[in-house]
């Protein structure tokens, strides 16, 4: 199972859409979220554990506000919680994209998910994935957590300990198109995003090596201001 996430370590350099026409959560679907108790596993399937406010963009262009909202990483839903206080699943089929907020100020937005048919789990190939896209621009880097559930016997209690497991891919987005990054570094960020003088230039002036997401992401904000 798959999500695209990133550490909240920043706000999200992505911005909530403006002039959203907003609706009610019934517009997300009236699935009953699972009840499956995951305090029995080791780690977690949540991007985060805590609920967090969230604006929906929806398929048909509306919006809606939710202020207890988290994504499982495992089985690719969204998770809400409604007024009455039922914790509900989006259908992921009207959902075009989640902005999560920062529970104390919902004007900074901490991370965004965009489902995306072109881009498929290491597990499974079936769904089309919800990735967390990082930045704004003619070049964008997107990044998916592929999370898998592993067991094995825990000999100390003699019974299967279940354990999430994940891994993360890269991919740039340009034009529509997703290319994928074997890792992050120098060679494979510039095999899609061609340099010239100038770039080469600012590379070197920031002594950049393009291995961390912070450092993709100071070169795609310059490299985009030409774009």
């Amino acid at each position: 199972m798959f999500f695209c996430t990133y550490a909240q370590t920043a706000y999200n350099l992505v911005s909530t859409p403006t002039g959203l026409q907003f609706t009610t959560p019934s517009a997300l679907g009236t699935k009953g979220a699972d009840s499956v108790d995951y305090n029995d596993f080791k780690g977690s399937p949540f991007w985060n554990n805590e609920w967090q406010p969230a604006v929906f963009l929806l398929s048909n262009g509306g919006g809606v506000k939710v202020d207890q909202v988290r994504l499982n990483l495992f089985t690719n839903d969204v998770y809400y919680i409604t007024a009455a206080g039922q914790e509900m699943v989006a259908e992921s089929e009207n959902i075009k994209r989640v902005y999560f907020l920062y529970k104390q100020d919902s004007s900074k937005v901490v991370g965004v998910f965009e489902r995306f048919i072109d881009i498929k789990s290491r597990y499974n190939t079936n769904q089309a994935p919800f990735c967390q896209i990082l930045n704004e621009g003619a070049v964008k880097l997107v990044k998916l957590i592929s999370v898998v559930m592993d067991k094995k016997m825990d000999l100390s209690v003699g019974k299967t300990q279940y354990i999430f497991n994940q891994e993360t891919d890269y991919f740039l987005l340009r034009h529509d198109i997703f290319y994928p990054l074997k890792k992050l570094n120098k060679e494979n960020v510039l095999a899609f995003v061609i340099p010239d003088a100038e770039t080469e230039n600012w590379l070197a002036a920031h002594k950049s090596k393009l291995k961390s997401e912070n450092d993709v992401l100071a070169f795609l904000g310059y490299y985009n201001k030409g774009k």
